[in-house]
């Protein structure tokens, strides 16, 4: 074995070890839950893109283009459903009671998916979706 010089002994005796701890926030408290509760700093990153998300989504909803698409829509669902009922209950195709229905279930549908837009912009601009 080698003998270590005077200056080599003289420069070990002056380190010391230090035991230094490594804190690491993850994004998620644990891999393999299901759940994945998020931990501060990947929420707040993740709570502003939903927020800008859900912002332009409410900027589209709450036009009155998209509530009367969604509207018409939604009508025509039911148009097909009635019709298809009343010719079930018949047994001939004919023009009933049915077709007067449409035209209100289109303006009931587009003043309630107008209501819900508003209502959702309102909470939107006042905080209470996904709080600021």
């Amino acid at each position: 074995m080698r003998k270590r010089s005077k200056m080599k002994n003289m420069a070990l005796r002056k380190y010391r070890i230090h035991r230094v701890w490594v804190v690491v926030e993850y994004q998620h408290a644990t891999r393999d839950s299901r759940i994945r509760k998020d931990l501060s700093k990947a929420w707040k990153t993740r709570k502003k893109k939903v927020r800008k998300i859900f912002a332009k989504l409410v900027s589209l909803i709450n036009t009155h283009e998209f509530t009367a698409i969604s509207a018409a829509i939604l009508t025509g669902m039911y148009a097909v459903w009635s019709i298809d009922q009343a010719f079930v209950q018949r047994g001939y195709r004919a023009y009933g009671g049915e077709w007067f229905a449409i035209p209100f279930v289109f303006i009931g549908l587009y003043k309630i998916l107008g209501w819900f837009a508003e209502v959702l912009y309102i909470k939107l601009h006042n905080g209470e979706i996904y709080g600021q």
